[in-house]
């Protein structure tokens, strides 16, 4: 599958990005090979619940030991060892901003995220693609998540047409 930008553009109607699995691996991949352009890490951190998918990758690939915050008691922690903590989206950027801004003097780390909001209070180290403020991103493991919320956005739906607040869905699908 050729890598190609996905058509993320702004818009005043919330859109939905559906990903395949294909795409996000592909995008993933990409962000693991702009990360190891410049930088060396002796250990994955993997932010629950996104980061999985991205650590998983990047420890079988580059043969590097995959932890989660959990597993980071301080006096397992030392400053010799690089870092790289991943995620899939920053969104608001608050949890990055929690676990960096705790750990950042404890040891050598650096970022990186799939793709990044432009409202983020939090800048990664490194991103493959920033989506728009208004996009929703339906990642391929969220998938039965997000069929049992349309059975139940259908079934309100159906019972609020008599409504006079009913309003039509407001979300765009790219």
């Amino acid at each position: 599958m050729k890598h190609s930008k996905p058509p993320y553009k702004e818009t005043a109607m919330p859109t939905v990005l559906r990903l395949k699995w294909e795409e996000l691996t592909l995008e993933i991949t990409t962000l693991l090979d702009k990360v190891t352009r410049d930088y060396k890490f002796d250990k994955i951190i993997a932010i629950p619940r996104g980061g999985y998918l991205t650590g998983m990758l990047a420890s079988y690939r580059f043969d590097k030991p995959l932890l989660l915050p959990n597993d980071l008691p301080d006096h397992l922690i030392d400053k010799v060892n690089s870092y790289l903590v991943v995620d899939d989206l920053c969104d608001t950027g608050r949890t990055l901003v929690d676990f960096t801004s705790y750990w950042r003097d404890r040891i050598q780390m650096r970022t990186a995220v799939t793709y990044l909001k432009p409202h983020s209070v939090f800048k990664p180290d490194y991103h493959i693609f920033e989506v728009p403020n208004t996009t929703w991103i339906q990642f391929p493991y969220e998938k039965e998540v997000c069929s049992a919320q349309s059975e139940i956005d259908a079934h309100l739906k159906k019972s609020m047409k008599d409504s006079k607040d009913f309003k039509e869905p407001y979300m765009e699908y790219i």
